[in-house]
């Protein structure tokens, strides 16, 4: 297969992937736009849970579209118990004769935030979750996906 037919394989399959992947996440944002509607203040108990699930599960969407990019452009996704970041890393980084960077450095700094927040509702007791802080990763997330969204339109069209 030539290069142009490589690269136009892996734009159709990025662009078809974030398309999918944009419905899980406008479903996401909705819930968690919903809860903040209904709870003004910080959450606590059960609610607290849901609201800390709905940035999980968006920096989840955020991490499959990097994947995507990983797998289609990089090469494949980084290996070791650190891949989450490098993964990360990788996204704000040009791969000159392959792809421009899928990040600014301003969303890869907030990006990193939303990261350890996943990191720590995946290892540690629901019970240890600061309301605001969560309040806080939540209102972040909100518009980290809305720029998160925008950036990555930009670099499915620069790749054509």
């Amino acid at each position: 297969m030539t290069p142009e037919r490589e690269r136009a394989a892996a734009y159709a399959s990025l662009k078809a992937f974030f398309e999918q992947e944009k419905v899980t996440l406008n479903r996401t944002l909705d819930g968690l736009r919903d809860l903040l509607r209904q709870k003004p203040g910080a959450c606590s108990g059960h609610e607290l849970r849901a609201e800390a699930s709905y940035v999980h599960d968006l920096y989840t969407s955020f991490e499959n579209l990097f994947r995507a990019v990983a797998e289609e452009l990089n090469g494949g996704v980084p290996k070791g118990d650190q891949w989450h970041k490098k993964l990360l890393l990788e996204m704000k980084i040009a791969l000159p004769g392959k792809r421009p960077p899928v990040i600014s450095e301003d969303l890869h700094r907030t990006l990193e935030e939303c990261l350890r927040f996943r990191h720590l509702v995946r290892n540690s007791y629901g019970i240890l979750l600061d309301p605001q802080k969560t309040r806080a990763i939540s209102l972040l997330s909100i518009s980290c996906t809305e720029e998160l969204l925008a950036a990555f339109s930009s670099f499915l069209s620069a790749l054509i």
